[in-house]
């Protein structure tokens, strides 16, 4: 029996209709529906599997127990060629929740690199698994209809699945700093040619529906289909920012606004001391937006060996045609239709849809608006306009409409990593103010 510890890699198995053939017309248990059978080809493929992966069972089932599934298992000769179990039942969610696959995770103790999901369902296995950080065969027998991508293979027939998991396996080198084992690292650099991403949130309230880290987890969400286009390292997330006006709610973490700049500074200079030369703040908070262009005027401050580039993805995806028309709401901005649909996408079990407020709350208070049309700015605007922290309306969200604005905005992010990789200017521009900076002249 393959195991966790001896080898590297995981793969995940629906069972109706991905291992074991589902017939409508029987219901409870399938263990003792009057006929059971495997799918065509499941069990040469599970034994051509065997030696290379960790080989479990995740299901949705909701009538079986796991003896009960471990039994089905027996009838149709697949039980010996699986590893694990993992049920509705067991875990207490179900997929496409990311409770359901941070359980799985947790209980096979691998990162979600080193596991694929193989499934029939496009949301509940595909899908959700993608949400989770991990990568999924499509198993389509119905159809000729493919989906790939640097996260997702399609195969008609379970016997094309070692090779579809072989190029996968070929592709795998861990990108977030936190997988990577020490020896691993070197190669993770020169994968990324020299690129870091640092993944900006915040920790802040986001009305009573959503998570504090929902900046944090859009963050990395982002970072992490990115990377999977345009290979980069993912740095563990930074919340530490500046959210000093959300400090009058429970739950926000505001430190002091010279200590952010120095633990970003710090960090910036950690990443590049370990080869990354080129460092790209993604931001997803927008009480960031100010500091984070004075810590990019910050770094003419001394010489240094690399770059700090600050990237905004989400600005050029909000003008894309296909993005604007799904949403229907007017007002915007925190907690609303679009953050909203962003975690139902990336952590679904996070949103509270019954906290949802059907009032004006989102709307904002305009408190000091005959400033502010004066070009007048202070720092209590956000809480004169939002004290309870909701701008918009996060009713109409859904789970397809963030799916389609994270992917959206991690092309557009993976189109500036290209850029960056390929940038020979800023470095040198650097290199070449610094020097002059040293000895000023007129020129």
């Amino acid at each position: 029996m393959a195991s966790s510890s001896e080898i590297k890699h995981c793969v995940l198995f629906d069972w109706g209709d991905t291992l074991m053939r589902v017939f409508p017309e029987y219901g409870g248990p399938m263990v003792a529906w009057p006929r059971v059978e495997a799918m065509p080809h499941a069990a040469e493929t599970l034994r051509a599997l065997r030696s290379r992966a960790v080989l479990a069972l995740a299901t949705n089932a909701a009538d079986s127990e796991e003896a009960e599934i471990w039994s089905a298992l027996r009838r149709a000769g697949l039980d010996t060629l699986l590893d694990k179990v993992y049920c509705q039942r067991r875990i207490g969610h179900k997929k496409p929740s990311g409770a359901f696959f941070d359980a799985v995770l947790a209980d096979l103790g691998v990162p979600a690199a080193q596991v694929v999901l193989v499934g029939d369902d496009e949301q509940a296995d595909v899908a959700g698994a993608n949400a989770c950080g991990i990568r999924a065969v499509w198993y389509n027998p119905r159809t000729a209809e493919e989906r790939t991508s640097p996260l997702v293979k399609t195969v008609h027939d379970l016997r094309d699945l070692p090779g579809a998991l072989e190029k996968f396996w070929e592709e795998e080198t861990p990108m977030r700093w936190d997988e990577l084992t020490s020896d691993l690292f070197p190669e993770a650099v020169a994968k990324a040619e020299g690129v870091c991403l640092v993944p900006l949130g915040c920790m802040e309230r986001h009305a009573h529906h959503l998570p504090l880290g929902t900046d944090m987890f859009i963050a990395r969400e982002i970072c992490r289909r990115a990377a999977a286009l345009e290979p980069a390292v993912v740095f563990p997330d930074f919340f530490l920012t500046q959210i000093l006006e959300a400090r009058h709610y429970p739950g926000c973490v505001g430190i002091e606004p010279d200590l952010i700049l120095r633990l970003l500074d710090n960090a910036c200079r950690e990443i590049a001391r370990n080869g990354l030369k080129k460092v790209v703040i993604v931001n997803a908070h927008g009480g960031n937006g100010p500091m984070l262009q004075f810590f990019a005027q910050m770094q003419l401050a001394s010489p240094r060996d690399y770059a700090v580039y600050v990237a905004d993805p989400h600005s050029g995806v909000a003008e894309d045609p296909a993005i604007k028309a799904q949403w229907e709401t007017q007002v915007d901005g925190h907690a609303g239709e679009s953050e909203t649909s962003e975690i139902l996408a990336a952590r679904p079990e996070l949103v509270r849809k019954d906290a949802l407020r059907a009032d004006a709350e989102g709307q904002p208070l305009e408190r000091l608006k005959a400033l502010r049309d004066l070009g007048v700015y202070t720092g209590i605007w956000w809480y004169a306009d939002h004290p309870t922290h909701y701008r918009g309306d996060g009713r109409p969200a859904t789970a397809e409409k963030g799916d389609r604005q994270l992917d959206a905005t991690a092309r557009a992010l993976a189109r500036a990593i290209r850029a960056i990789k390929d940038d020979t200017q800023t470095l040198r521009l650097q290199a070449e103010f610094f020097a002059a900076a040293a000895a000023p002249t007129l020129r």
